[in-house]
Formats: structure tokens, C-alpha cells, sequence
């Protein structure tokens, strides 16, 4: 469409023009395709023809070693912080259980009290039983986790 537009303006084409060759954005030496290279993109299998891993470093190790280490240190935080609301939770245990008492007190005494300030003896106890699996779902957590580093559990709480 443009070499009709430009014919009609009257351009004629020469025979002696050519095109101008692009260089080669980059120079490649025979020498490279000799198939003297490593490619390390594909796995090698051996006869059976399972892929072989290679041997861990000593980079890998470390790099698992900080990785171990930076586990524990989050198993540490979070046994501390459930410690924490665990006592949190034995607290508020404790006042509800107060103020139960001191609601059974003044109902006792004659003054009449709401039933919207009555605790519910299952919340109580629902808050045992939690407390007995929590400790059980711990115990077992952290046998799991010394499976792996090879300590005994009597170790981990010191």
C-alpha cells in the first residue's frame, strides 16, 4: 500500500539499491558448539532410571541447621505464649468462680439478683476439661518435635 502511494508520486525504484544487512547483535564462536559444555538443567538418571539427588552440602546442612533452630525458637515463643493465656484463662476461671459465690451470697441474703449475672456451671467446667486436653495435645506436640532433635521431653520445659 505505501510502495502505491509512493509509485504514484512518481518514486521509482533502482535496481543498484539493496537493503542494509543488520550486524549480529551477538558473535558466536564454532568453537562453542562443540558439545564440550555441562548442562546442569537436566537431571541424570541412573540405570534403573530414578533420577539421582545429589549429596547435601555442607551449605545445605547449614541452611537446614538455622532452619531447625529458627523452629524451635517458634516452638519456644508459642509454648510461652500459650503458658500466658493459659494462666490469663485460670484467672478469669477464678473471678468467675468470685463472683459466683458472691452472687450465691447475696441471693442467700434475700436480695434479688438478674439472671443475666448468673454464670453457667457447663462454661466452667467445659474450661476443665479444656484444660486437661490442652496439656495432653501438648505433651503429644512435643514428642513430636523431639523426635527430631533428638532430646527427651524432660529437656525441652528446663
Amino acid at each position: 500500500m505505501i510502495y502505491g502511494i509512493l509509485k504514484g508520486q512518481g518514486f521509482k525504484e533502482e535496481e543498484t539499491e539493496e537493503e542494509e544487512s543488520i550486524p549480529p547483535l551477538l558473535k558466536v564462536d564454532n568453537k562453542d558448539f562443540e558439545g564440550k559444555h555441562f548442562n546442569d538443567m537436566v537431571e541424570e538418571c541412573n540405570k534403573d532410571g530414578h533420577v539421582q539427588h545429589p549429596t547435601p552440602t555442607s551449605t545445605q546442612l547449614k541452611f537446614l541447621d538455622r532452619e531447625i533452630k529458627s523452629l524451635k525458637m517458634d516452638v519456644d515463643y508459642h509454648t510461652e505464649f500459650a503458658q500466658k493465656l493459659a494462666e490469663r484463662r485460670d484467672m478469669l476461671i477464678l473471678i468467675v468462680k468470685t463472683l459466683k459465690r458472691s452472687v450465691q451470697e447475696a441471693s442467700s441474703q434475700g436480695e434479688r439478683v438478674s439472671q443475666d449475672r448468673e454464670i453457667d456451671e457447663k462454661t466452667i467446667a467445659d474450661s476443665e476439661g479444656q484444660d486437661a486436653q490442652d496439656a495432653v495435645d501438648t505433651s503429644k506436640f512435643e514428642e513430636k518435635l523431639h523426635k527430631f532433635d533428638g532430646s527427651d521431653s524432660s529437656s525441652a520445659t528446663d
